[in-house]
This record gives structure tokens, C-alpha cells and sequence, in this order.
């Protein structure tokens, strides 16, 4: 879900609100991003590291360099250091390749840099993330037969092809 905004100024404001959800045994989870680890809190050091690695190697102006937080003179914004509430509620979205953590401009930095996508591979987040989460991503559903002739057409779903339901029965 997106949505622009133009609040007067140089340029609009864009906002990105990315839903991930999967199915489990009690229905759909709409998950956060720190819904997807098994232990509270214990990731949230490792995973700070690599995002703000990973945010100062694509040039994020606004990133926290490494060490103790710092006042940075003559600067009139805040510098991005994800502390824990900020990262169980990072907006994110998941594929097969791992997860995709999204920051917006003005987050990382200036407007003019744009917004910045950090991936975050599943493989490095194993010590951590739910099994079913990584199974929801990467298991691949079952998917219609493609025929090996492109001119061949698809075969026939009907009515008649259709499986009878229990009352039908």
C-alpha cells in the first residue's frame, strides 16, 4: 500500500506500507518484523549491525556510524540507529531470497538520496527467524501443468472436471 502526499515545499512525500502475512494453523498471521524471530530481542543486535553496515555501504547520509551513539554538530535531523522498538516494527517484505528492509527518504537520508532497500538473505538470519516463516517463502505451491507445446491449449476445468464435494456426493 502506498501513498503520496504533497505538503507544500520542494517536493511530495511518498509513504510505503508493505503487509507481509502467512497462513499457519489458526489462520493468516500479519506479521512485524520482530514477529519473525523465535526469541525476543536476542537478533536484535546482529540484525542492527548488518542493516546499519549495509545502509553506510549503499551511502546513507544518516546512519549511525560505528561505536556509541554520537551528537553530530550541525546537523539538523536525527541519525537512524534502530533501537529495539524500531526494529520489531521495521517495514519489511519477504520472498523466497530472504527479507527486504525497507527505509523511506528522510530515514536514512536526505530526500535527495531516495530510499533504500537493505536484503537480509534467510541463511543470515537462521540462528534466529521461525522455521515456518523461512517454510512459508520458500516452499513452492502446487501450480497448474504448463503444456510443452505453447499452441496446445490448457486442459478443460469444468464443472465436470471439478472434484464433487462431500454434499454433492
Amino acid at each position: 500500500h502506498g501513498q503520496d502526499q504533497y505538503l507544500g515545499g520542494a517536493h511530495g512525500r511518498r509513504h510505503v506500507s508493505p503487509a507481509t502475512v502467512i497462513g499457519g494453523p489458526s489462520g493468516v498471521e500479519w506479521l512485524e518484523f520482530g514477529a519473525l524471530f523465535t526469541r525476543p530481542r536476542v537478533w536484535h543486535a546482529e540484525v542492527r549491525r548488518r542493516l546499519l553496515e549495509e545502509l553506510r555501504r549503499q551511502g546513507a547520509s544518516w546512519v549511525q556510524t560505528e561505536g556509541p551513539p554520537q551528537v553530530v554538530v550541525d546537523f539538523q535531523g536525527n541519525l537512524l540507529t534502530l533501537g529495539e522498538e524500531e526494529l520489531d516494527t521495521l517495514r519489511f517484505t519477504a520472498s523466497s531470497a530472504g527479507v527486504f528492509v525497507h527505509f523511506e527518504e528522510y530515514e536514512a537520508g536526505s530526500y535527495a538520496e531516495g530510499d533504500y532497500v537493505v536484503h537480509l538473505p534467510w541463511a543470515s538470519l537462521a540462528p534466529w527467524v521461525r522455521p515456518e516463516v523461512v517454510a512459508a517463502f520458500t516452499s513452492t505451491p502446487g501450480t497448474p501443468a504448463i503444456p510443452e507445446n505453447p499452441g496446445t491449449p490448457m486442459p478443460e476445468v469444468g464443472p465436470k472436471h471439478r472434484p464433487k464435494t462431500a454434499a454433492a456426493r
